[in-house]
């Protein structure tokens, strides 16, 4: 049976039931920071149901709340963060048909909970101190931060219980460098610590002594509402990264000799485990056996052995299962992971590898069915990957608004918070690598601000995958993971200013979320000008090459070309500005077909070019901005270097003017040349007419508005733009907080309401009578009588005998 092409997903969220225990999980506030704290230590924090139920209505919780900025989980105890899901259990419920159901139903919620943890709409900080293995790894290996200490042991050790990496693991594991992750997979092999960082699992590494200061500082981070998520998990990561001061030797584990997977190990990991057969994986690790290498020899005989004791099955379906999974988006990931396990559920060796390695005192050997890789078909594997008679399809949560975009990604949105991939690496050789190695290094710090580890991460990668030429380096091995998208370009970090849909490719480049403007370096290059680039690379390199062979017939055709390129171009205006167009496009060509332009007279031709800036009083309703820099230098003012646009405020949009993201007006923009007299000519031959264009156009009848800055820098106008921003921020803080004052104090009121409305029921209940009992009372004032201040005599009299009285006791 074939899987749907859509996910199914449930509204409702599972719930706590009667029989869980009461404490398994601690949930706290601290300011913005919600914990989720496993509390089983004597377990090792082994997962079950009844902590699935209880974390997964708190994250979606948190998920729809205004306070929870921040979630972070940990594990109690100082030995695990978890140690994996209670398998022991599982196992002695499989005797039965209801007993395998009940399991299945069990990795339903598990999966349903890893799952909403990957597509996380708010950052989701893992704290991996300690053991992290099998359902640990699920609660924290999808998330955007990952961080190790120097008590993290990780490790995917489910083949050797006769049962498959799960929990995401046929996400995750494909997209590590090389064949990472087929090897950890198929081996269990342990990383220790910063091991884990190296090999892609975590993102950062501390020690775990400011752990408690590190969760202190998250809790004051102060996030703005319009703050987009790759806004919030930027100033997450800048935060973590302030607690991180320095990296151990990989290699200084005793317990994880083979988990520095660097060097001639690396090589060795990614020559072997690189076939599509177990088969061909265990001959290639058998021939490395023989190395002249003591440590690679060492390594493969200890992996043979490894394989000799594992689940035939399970290693055969374990590897299908990392090729087919790199095909797989993350939704559809853990749907099949469903089917899978409810495969193994029925299958034997599950039962038999949990019951000899966990339950018996002391460990036995299992007796796996059928005993050998060569007695497992082809056909029995292939089973395990199609839908299992009487299993439903497994349904997932059903995401907000805000996060229905994160279900179908293919690779992790946020993998540049890690060390840079392989992938990454290649993509700046091919930039850079003409420069040389250090250049390289230097532009990947860069890139990645200098993150700890990535120095000597990058260069571990360039001794094992590029070699000199000339004065530069070249990427020699072909890697069949370097389509995935590439994190460490330039575009992918500039993201500061995109929207939610940008970060995840859902929105048109130059829209954006917020009431940040435009900024074209802030805006991600289009399909059609990186086609536009690559074609005009082309070109110069034809130029270059018939120049390089004599033949001068194809650059004076490229030169004609080049200098009618303007002047063919529909609405551009005649005169004085196409032929200052067409002078230059053929200086350029030239310049580029002779192979001159590094003269003396061209370096102060150089020097005297100065950008220039045009200020815009209005602009257009709903004109975007790749609009306005196509009607600017289509009629010959450019290049165009930079643009800033500024939208319709939300004062205006009450009066009548549409804000929508569809439909997006901008009050006023800046414009920046590439020459300064090109930004003098534009505004004095455009100012104040009209757009034109084709009749009927929308923008026909509209009048540019227009004047050029003399003098204007671009840096000292954004600096302008951005005291501005702070400002109207300051404003809103400001505003925010007079609303939060005014609420608390109403909130007060209520709650004193509500305490003196429950004193009176109080007291009806003591049979008390209330004020407001119904009853009506006669109140009776008593008289005030006003004298002219004499007394009587009597009065006076009896005054004076009583003193008397008192006087004469005393004397």
């Amino acid at each position: 049976m074939a899987f749907s092409t859509t996910a199914k997903v449930r509204s409702d969220v599972p719930k706590e039931l009667p029989g869980d225990e009461p404490d398994d999980v601690l949930f706290n506030s601290v300011y913005g920071v919600r914990t989720i704290e496993l509390n089983r230590p004597k377990k090792l924090n082994s997962l079950n149901g009844s902590m699935v139920r209880k974390i997964l209505p708190r994250l979606r919780e948190w998920e729809k709340s205004q306070l929870a900025n921040v979630i972070l989980i940990t594990g109690a105890g100082t030995k695990a963060f978890c140690a994996g899901g209670d398998v022991a259990e599982l196992a002695r419920q499989n005797a039965t048909k209801e007993g395998q159901k009940k399991s299945t139903d069990y990795f339903e919620l598990e999966y349903q909970l890893d799952h909403l943890i990957a597509t996380y709409s708010k950052p989701y900080v893992a704290i991996m101190d300690g053991i992290t293995m099998g359902g640990g790894v699920g609660l924290s290996v999808h998330a955007p931060f990952r961080i190790a200490t120097e008590k993290t042991v990780f490790a995917m050790p489910e083949t050797t219980i006769g049962f498959f990496p799960d929990v995401g693991g046929s996400f995750f594991l494909p997209r590590l460098d090389g064949e990472v992750g087929t090897y950890l997979a198929l081996t269990s092999e342990r990383l220790h610590g910063v091991q884990a960082l190296y090999a892609g699992i975590a993102t950062h590494y501390i020690d775990s002594s400011v752990l408690a200061p590190l969760t202190t500082r998250l809790s004051e981070l102060v996030f703005h509402d319009y703050s987009t998520l790759d806004e919030r998990l930027t100033l997450v990561n800048s935060t973590i990264a302030e607690f991180t001061s320095s990296l151990p030797s990989p290699d200084s584990y005793e317990a994880g000799k083979n988990g520095n997977l660097s060097g001639s190990l690396r090589e060795a990991i990614d020559g072997s485990f690189k076939y599509n057969k177990i088969e061909e994986i265990v001959s290639a690790v058998e021939k490395e056996a023989s190395s002249s290498d003591e440590r690679i020899a060492a390594w493969a005989k200890s992996t043979l052995k490894t394989f000799g004791i594992r689940s035939p099955t399970s290693l055969k379906v374990t590897l299908e299962q990392l090729r087919l999974g790199k095909r797989w988006n993350i939704s559809e990931t853990f749907v099949r992971e469903h089917q899978i396990a409810a495969h193994f559920m029925a299958h034997p060796d599950f039962t038999e590898g949990v019951t000899a390695r966990l339950i018996n005192k002391p460990a036995t050997a299992p007796k796996w069915q059928p005993g050998s890789l060569a007695a497992v078909s082809v056909e029995e594997v292939n089973r395990f990957f199609e839908k299992k008679a009487g299993v439903e399809e497994m349904p997932l949560l059903e995401p907000i608004d805000s996060q229905s975009s994160l279900h179908g990604y293919k690779d992790y949105p946020w993998a540049r918070f890690a060390l840079p991939r392989e992938s990454d690496i290649n993509q700046v050789v091919k930039e850079v690598g003409d420069k040389g190695k250090t250049a390289v290094v230097k532009e990947i710090l860069s890139r990645w601000n200098h993150k700890l580890g990535v120095k000597e991460k990058t260069e571990d990668v360039l001794a094992r995958k590029t070699r000199e030429l000339g004065s530069g380096i070249k990427w020699v091995e072909s890697d069949s993971k370097l389509d995935l998208p590439q994190y460490g370009s330039e575009n992918r970090f500039n993201t500061m200013s995109l929207s939610h849909d940008d970060l995840f490719g859902h929105a048109a480049f130059d829209e954006s979320d917020g009431d940040e403007g435009y900024d074209s370096e802030a805006a991600e290059i289009s399909k059609a000008s990186r086609a536009a680039e690559s074609q005009r690379a082309r070109k110069r390199r034809r130029l270059s090459g018939s120049d390089s062979e004599g033949d001068d017939s194809e650059p004076e055709e490229e030169v004609k070309k080049a200098g009618e390129q303007i002047s063919h171009q529909p609405n551009t205006l005649r005169g004085a500005v196409d032929k200052t167009a067409q002078e230059e496009g053929k200086q350029e060509a030239e310049r580029r077909v002779s192979g001159t332009g590094k003269g003396k007279g061209d370096k102060k031709k150089k020097k005297a070019r100065r950008p220039g800036v045009v200020y815009l009083s209005s602009i257009p309703p709903h004109l975007r901005p790749s609009a306005l820099r196509n009607l600017l230098e289509q009629r010959g003012f450019g290049p165009i270097t930079r643009l800033f646009l500024t939208p319709i405020t939300k004062d205006a949009a009450k009066k009548g003017t549409s804000t929508s993201k569809a439909r997006r007006s901008y009050a006023e923009g800046w414009v920046e040349f590439a020459s300064h007299k090109t930004a003098k000519l534009c505004a004095q031959t455009l100012n104040a007419t009209p757009i034109g264009g084709k009749k009927g156009s929308y923008y026909r009848d509209d009048l540019w508005n227009m004047k050029y800055l003399r003098g204007m820098g671009w840096e000292e106008l954004m600096d302008g733009v951005r005291g501005e921003k702070r400002e109207e921020e300051a404003r809103r803080d400001e505003e925010r907080r007079q609303i939060q004052r005014e609420a608390k104090i109403f909130l007060e009121g209520v709650e004193e309401g509500k305490r003196v409305e429950g004193m009176r029921e109080k007291r009806k209940q003591k049979g008390q009578a209330t004020r407001d009992d119904g009853r009506q009372r006669t109140f009776r004032q008593v008289e005030a009588h006003v004298g002219t201040g004499t007394r009587t005599a009597e009065s006076e009299t009896g005054v004076d005998d009583e003193a008397r009285q008192v006087l004469s006791k005393i004397f």
